[in-house]
């Protein structure tokens, strides 16, 4: 697998963060995302994606893909096979002080 990005956001707000762009041309789509939680309180938040290009379009329609509400010491993680263009952390809500690592990587042929 190939690492695509790692995130590291400090002082979690609401809102939506930069996207990640995923090489959605492999022949055997797969990716793998978590985010890791640091600091007090929990975070209420989602993975997002999109079809489009995110590098030429500039209000891209927006999936939900997974709810990745991280809370003290845990992770979400999980595995995506099928094809999208971007993935992207959106925070909901946030209670306390947090951090996050948002890291997604890449696998295939």
């Amino acid at each position: 697998m190939r690492h695509l990005k790692q995130r590291n956001y400090v002082k979690v707000s609401a809102g939506s963060y930069k996207w990640i762009p995923v090489d959605h041309h492999t022949p055997s789509f797969n990716v793998s995302y978590a985010a890791f939680h640091n600091g007090t309180g929990q975070v209420s938040a989602n993975i997002e994606g999109t079809l489009d290009d995110v590098f030429t379009i500039a209000s891209c329609k927006v999936f939900f893909v997974v709810t990745a509400n991280a809370s003290s010491g845990l992770v979400a993680d999980g595995n995506l096979i099928q094809p999208l263009a971007a993935l992207r952390y959106t925070v909901a809500e946030v209670s306390g002080s947090a951090n996050v690592s948002f890291s997604v990587l890449l696998g295939g042929i």
